[in-house]
């Protein structure tokens, strides 16, 4: 027989698991019914599928005349992120002197332009970003800071104005990215320069009718040195870092749902600095480029399974280039993956084996201290070849360099 306070005890003990199962039972069902599953650390679990693009084409976009160029008013250009097919020039055409930006679209195929040369009106530090067919610029609109244009290449005309916001009337917009052919990412926040942190509200749209698909709000604002979109267009991945902490957050780019949160590195692994993260063509891998700074080695080289959610290999990048700088100039991220995905093109010179971590080769001659900040605007053409933009006196043209196929 038990004592009053030992039924009261078995009493309060049921209750209690009673409450602790519903409660279970409630979070089971919100995750089956949101498609979202926690983690043990409480992250959402890493739900992330290999998304290409059109990998054929990556590789037989060879130039028809590799001989050919194109003259340039200025050394600018614009290339879409996972495609070399085409490019957005400052083109040099005899006549009247021209003011403002001037673009205009190039196949690179063929080095036919897809439409004329048109003036784009743009703010000081924010240049057009390119779309993967060359149909689109997308730019932040000059006099209405929530506003992004849209410009149709192959006529030169204004074809849409959106307007981005979280409800607010106040909110800077700008192009994120393109997702896809057809669809773009915007982001918007309160300050034209707003500080890390800052939480920013992302809209994905559809171009042909203006509409927006989703969105979503995180503290990370884009930067195509710790963003990037895959390259089939379904995700969005970004990286957070800060004191002991390393992530790779996802989203559903159809959805605005979150897809995933996880290291891809461990707390205890040296700070750095995120100079490029890019989806391998396949887009079951992405390169990270993270610069430590230290004295014997510049950074390393991370490659996270995009598919598995783990870290699966890491390389040093040493001193080899000797004016290797910081490689965080605004715009272009510090890697490319070669069209077979075998190897990587770093700050656009050198190339660098994907599996084994060894520098193959070079492209063009080392930049010397001048261009210690920057990234070399070389873009591959197909898997033999690179644009490169080089001045010979007054005159620049961009054109055609062979890729070196060993050291």
């Amino acid at each position: 027989m038990l004592f009053p306070e030992g039924q009261k005890f078995i009493m309060k003990t049921w209750s209690f698991t009673k409450t602790w199962a519903l409660c279970i039972g409630l979070i089971v069902l919100f995750a089956i019914a949101t498609g979202r599953t926690e983690s043990l650390d409480g992250y959402v679990t890493w739900n992330v599928i290999a998304d290409p693009g059109n990998v054929s084409d990556l590789n037989n976009d060879n130039p028809i005349n590799s001989a050919g160029s194109i003259p340039l008013r200025s050394g600018q250009v614009v290339t879409p992120s996972y495609s070399g097919r085409f490019i957005a020039v400052d083109p040099q055409i005899p006549g009247p002197k021209r003011f403002g930006e001037w673009w205009q679209v190039y196949d690179l195929k063929n080095l036919r332009p897809v439409g004329p040369d048109f003036p784009v009106p743009s703010n000081p530090g924010n240049g057009p970003i390119l779309s993967p067919n060359g149909a689109y610029l997308a730019i932040r609109a000059k006099t209405q800071r929530g506003t992004i244009d849209i410009w149709d290449c192959k006529t030169g005309r204004l074809v849409r104005s959106l307007r981005v916001t979280d409800g607010l009337d106040d909110e800077y917009g700008f192009p994120a990215d393109f997702v896809g052919a057809n669809r773009l990412l915007t982001m918007c926040h309160p300050e034209l320069f707003p500080l890390a942190g800052t939480y920013t509200h992302y809209q994905v749209w559809d171009l042909a009718t203006g509409s927006e698909i989703c969105h979503f709000d995180t503290d990370i604002i884009w930067g195509s040195k710790w963003a990037t979109i895959s390259p089939g267009g379904h995700y969005l991945v970004m990286a957070r870092t800060g004191t002991h902490l390393y992530h790779l957050l996802a989203w559903d780019l159809t959805t605005g749902q979150s897809t995933g949160e996880v290291e891809f590195q461990g707390k205890n692994d040296p700070w750095g600095q995120a100079c490029g993260l890019v989806f391998s063509p396949d887009a079951r891998r992405l390169a990270i480029v993270w610069r430590l700074g230290q004295q014997d080695i510049w950074g390393r080289v991370l490659v996270f399974d995009v598919v598995q959610g783990r870290q699966v290999a890491s390389f040093p990048l040493d001193y080899t280039m000797k004016s290797i700088g910081l490689g965080t100039d605004i715009g272009r991220p510090a890697l490319q993956w070669t069209p077979d995905g075998n190897s990587w093109l770093i700050l656009g010179h050198l190339l660098m084996d994907a599996r084994a971590g060894t520098i193959t080769g070079r492209i063009g001659a080392e930049p010397k201290f001048g261009a210690a900040w920057t990234v070399q605007q070389r873009n591959f053409v197909g898997a033999n070849f690179v644009t490169d933009v080089v001045q010979q006196g007054l005159d620049r043209k961009l054109q055609y360099v062979p890729v070196p196929t060993k050291d």
